[in-house]
C-alpha cells in the first residue's frame, strides 16, 4: 500500500511539474509577442518620422 502511495504522490508531482513548465513557457512566449510587437511600432514610427 505505502508503494502504491508513493508512486501517486510522484506521478501528482511530475504532472504539476510538467504544468509548471508549459505555464513559463507560455508566458515567455507572450514576453516575446509582445516585445516583438514593440519593436515593431518602434521601427514604424521611426519610419513614419524620416
Amino acid at each position: 500500500m505505502a508503494r502504491k502511495k508513493a508512486k501517486a504522490r510522484s506521478r501528482k508531482v511530475s504532472r504539476a511539474k510538467r504544468s509548471f513548465i508549459d505555464y513559463n513557457s507560455l508566458t515567455f512566449i507572450l514576453f516575446l509577442v509582445f516585445v516583438l510587437f514593440v519593436s515593431v511600432l518602434l521601427v514604424a514610427r521611426m519610419l513614419a518620422a524620416n
